[in-house]
C-alpha cells in the first residue's frame, strides 16, 4: 500500500484536547477526602481514572471488608493505598493484575507507617497485593528517602490536608524529578488547602478546600502530538485552548 501526503493543505484548527488524567486522579482524591467539599468539571475520560473512580465509590458505598482490584492503573493503586490507609473503621484488600504484582509498594507502604498505618503485605513483601486497615491517622513528620518515586510522595501529600496534625515531609534525600510533586502542590494550592515550604522541608497543614469547584485543565502530553505535526508542517496554525504555562 503506498501512503501520499498533501504537504501544500495547511493545517488549522482549533483542537479540544482531553482532560489530564494526572489532574484528575489527584483531584478526585482530595474530594472523597474533603467529602465533597468541591465540584470537579472536565474529569478525564482516562481508563485508569475512571478505575480509581469507580473504586472510591465502591468503598464510600459499601461497609465491611471487601476487596478492590486496581488491575494495571499504577497511579490509581498508590494514591488508594494511601488513601484508604486514612479511611478508618475499613479493612480492604487491594488487588492488582499480575504486572502490578511486580511493582513495588514498598517505599509507600513504609512512610505510611511511620504515621501509624495498618498495612500488612498478602504476598511478597514489599509487592502488592496489600490489607489495608484503615485508622484515625493523625499526621506528623515523615523522613522521604531517596527511594520514593514522585507518585509516592503525591500520594503522600493527597492525604495530608485531612490529618489532623497536618503533615511535615523531610524531602532532603529526595531525588526523583519534582515535576509531578510541583503538579500536587499546585492543585492544592489551587483549592486553597495552606501549605509551605522551609528549606527542604514541606509542610501540608490540616485544613479544608476553599473553592467550590475546579476544572481540569487539558492534557499537555496530548498537545505534543499537534506540536509534532507543526514543526513538521511550518505553516501550521493551531489553537490549544485551555492549557495553563
Amino acid at each position: 500500500m503506498q501512503l501520499t501526503c498533501n504537504i501544500r493543505e495547511r493545517l488549522q484548527g482549533s483542537i479540544q484536547l482531553p482532560a489530564s488524567k494526572s489532574l484528575s486522579n489527584r483531584a478526585l482524591i482530595l474530594q472523597v477526602l474533603s467529602r465533597d467539599a468541591f465540584l470537579i468539571r472536565n474529569l478525564s475520560e482516562a481508563e485508569d481514572t475512571r478505575i480509581l473512580q469507580h473504586l472510591l465509590a465502591r468503598r464510600l458505598e459499601q461497609e465491611g471488608p471487601m476487596e478492590l482490584n486496581a488491575r494495571d492503573a499504577g497511579t490509581a493503586y498508590r494514591f488508594l493505598t494511601a488513601f484508604l490507609a486514612v479511611c478508618a473503621n475499613t479493612e480492604t484488600t487491594l488487588l492488582g493484575t499480575a504486572r502490578m504484582l511486580e511493582r513495588p509498594i514498598g517505599p509507600l507502604v513504609d512512610a505510611l507507617r511511620q504515621l501509624g498505618a495498618d498495612i500488612s503485605y498478602s504476598g511478597e513483601v514489599g509487592y502488592p497485593p496489600l490489607k489495608i486497615h484503615g485508622q484515625n491517622l493523625q499526621g506528623g513528620r515523615i523522613e522521604i528517602g531517596s527511594d520514593v518515586s514522585s507518585q509516592f510522595v503525591s500520594a503522600l501529600c493527597l492525604i495530608a490536608p485531612s490529618l489532623p496534625q497536618g503533615l511535615a515531609l523531610d524531602l532532603r534525600t529526595q531525588k526523583v524529578s519534582w515535576s509531578y510533586i510541583h503538579m500536587t502542590l499546585g492543585l492544592l494550592e489551587q483549592l486553597g488547602y495552606r501549605l509551605h515550604r522551609q528549606d527542604d522541608i514541606l509542610h501540608i497543614e490540616f485544613s479544608q478546600p476553599r473553592v467550590r469547584q475546579i476544572v481540569i485543565e487539558p492534557d499537555w502530553s496530548s498537545a505534543a502530538f499537534f506540536y509534532a505535526m507543526a514543526i513538521l508542517r511550518p505553516d501550521t496554525e493551531f489553537e490549544l485552548p485551555g492549557l495553563k504555562a
